[in-house]
């Protein structure tokens, strides 16, 4: 097995890429949710503190360089659907509140929703 050293000859000292603008970003909530359920298409989304609009590219701030926008599928928006449609009232609204507050609530969100579901495959 080779071992490959990284050394100042070797490092890729461009890290522009992580600078680059991203499309099709949308802000995060129940709504984009929904809406990736519903029409079983991923969507890569963001919160507003990690950056902003700039037309219809999404930019991140210096305080998020290097994040990149996260994709929802449809299993996990119909595992945190599930989730919140099961909660009483105050509950859903907290949790609604949660998913669109940032990065960090999302994942607790997302990490309590899918500790709850069981995902299961049916052959055609």
């Amino acid at each position: 097995m080779i071992e490959e050293t990284v050394s100042a000859e070797t490092h890729d000292e461009d890290l522009s890429f992580l600078k680059r603008p991203w499309r099709g970003v949308k802000l995060c909530t129940l709504k984009v949710i929904e809406e990736v359920h519903r029409n079983g298409q991923a969507v890569a989304v963001a919160w507003p503190d990690e950056g902003r609009f700039e037309g219809k590219n999404w930019h991140f701030n210096t305080e998020h360089e290097g994040f990149e926008a996260l994709l929802i599928d449809r299993i996990t928006a119909g595992a945190m659907l599930s989730v919140h449609n099961a909660l009483k009232a105050e509950n859903q609204a907290k949790f609604e509140d949660w998913v669109q507050k940032g990065r960090g609530h999302f994942a607790k969100m997302h990490e309590l929703s899918m500790s709850r579901i069981s995902v299961s495959f049916v052959g055609r």
